[in-house]
């Protein structure tokens, strides 16, 4: 499980913030079992980036079919077999092999695991306009103007977004890039409410009309830098 979310920018840059945590729930074996940890040693991140994309995925997930799924989602050749136009499924409102993947991950050899499935929130770029879309584990498409949200820790970012969206809050018509990413960073810090959701380290992409940045790996580097940095202060002290 974890907590994704996608909001958008109502002024100045046209950009979209997807943020998510690093909290991952695997399940393994024909047993069903599952485990809860968190991916802070950056050996798995919750965000994915391509040329005209980027996607977060939240839900109990087994990670060689997410694996699988992205480097067919990287591949650009059209004449490739295992080419998928991520745009055209997005506008069609079905995405095919997301509802391929969770039929395959619910069913574990005799065992079937209902709960087994993965959810995503995709930022596009491609053409003039921004977009922000919900995948859900059915493969069925909904498309948001404005904000986004999905994962276990939901309740708790729901309110808060559609507060912050509300033409009658302060910031509701008047929402820049920089209140876009303190708002994405917020509703992550709420879902810490989650016992299945939250970390202390922000995983979070940058989507504009002429760019798709990822940020999380590098925060991660330089947070861990600082607390080691902080921790051997703490030690010296005591000499």
């Amino acid at each position: 499980m974890t907590t994704i979310v996608g909001v958008k920018t109502t002024t100045g840059l046209d950009a979209i913030v997807l943020a998510a945590d690093y909290t991952k729930t695997t399940f393994y074996g024909a047993s069903g079992g599952n485990s809860i940890n968190n991916a802070e040693s950056g050996k798995m991140k919750k965000l994915y980036c391509a040329r005209n994309f980027a996607f977060g995925f939240a839900g109990k997930m087994d990670l060689d079919h997410i694996g699988e799924l992205w480097q067919k989602l990287k591949i650009k050749n059209k004449k490739n077999k295992n080419y998928i136009d991520v745009s055209e499924q997005l506008r069609n409102g079905y995405f095919e092999e997301i509802a391929m993947m969770n039929s395959i991950q619910t069913t574990m050899g005799d065992y079937i695991d209902s709960t087994a499935q993965t959810e995503f929130i995709f930022g596009t770029n491609e053409g003039d306009e921004l977009s922000l879309h919900h995948v859900s584990p059915l493969g069925a498409v909904t498309n948001f103007d404005n904000y986004v949200f999905s994962g276990s820790g939901s309740e708790y970012v729901e309110e808060y977004l559609e507060d912050a969206y509300d033409i009658r809050s302060l910031d509701g018509p008047s929402i820049n890039l920089r209140k876009a990413v303190n708002l994405a960073r917020k509703s992550i810090h709420l879902a810490k409410k989650d016992m299945y959701s939250g970390t202390e380290i922000l995983d979070f992409t940058i989507i504009t009309k002429d760019s798709i940045t990822y940020y999380g790996d590098n925060l991660r580097k330089k947070l861990k830098k600082f607390k080691n940095k902080e921790i051997k202060k703490i030690i010296t002290s005591y000499h």
